[in-house]
């Protein structure tokens, strides 16, 4: 019988932690022989406007290039139904988020991810850093 090949994303920020989770998600998926996405998407309808650190955008998208992912930007008015269109679209079967910034409360991180879950198919896995793979990178 064929082993499930996963579809892998990492939900990144562009931050100074994104590279770390970079590497948690294509450890996920390279477990699995799986696909690797990288989904970045900015509240509104320019990424320059956004306040998004564009230094830290760019090294996510070379980083993750290297790697072998799928690298997706875009902007959108209403990002969490971006984000579940974007996974239903591309069968994503887990789902790695980066977790709460220091600057952010934690409330509206909380209803953040909540919202992300009400779109979920079903079946697809919402993984802490915690549970994704911890191999090292070649």
């Amino acid at each position: 019988m064929k082993e499930k090949k996963e579809k892998v994303m990492v939900l990144v920020r562009a931050d100074e932690e994104s590279r770390r989770f970079l590497e948690l998600a294509y450890n996920a998926a390279a477990a699995s022989g799986g696909e690797f996405y990288i989904l970045y998407v900015a509240k509104g309808a320019n990424v320059l406007e956004s306040g998004t650190d564009l230094y830290c955008l760019q090294e996510v998208v070379s980083y993750g290039c290297h790697l072998g992912a799928q690298v997706h930007i875009c902007c959108d008015e209403d990002p969490e139904t971006y984000i579940g269109q974007f996974i239903r679209a591309k069968g994503i079967t887990q789902i790695l988020l980066e977790p709460l910034r220091k600057s952010m409360r934690k409330n509206v991180w909380t209803e953040w991810v909540q919202r992300i879950c009400a779109l979920l198919p079903p079946g697809t896995a919402l993984l802490t850093e915690a549970e994704a793979p911890q191999a090292s990178l070649i």
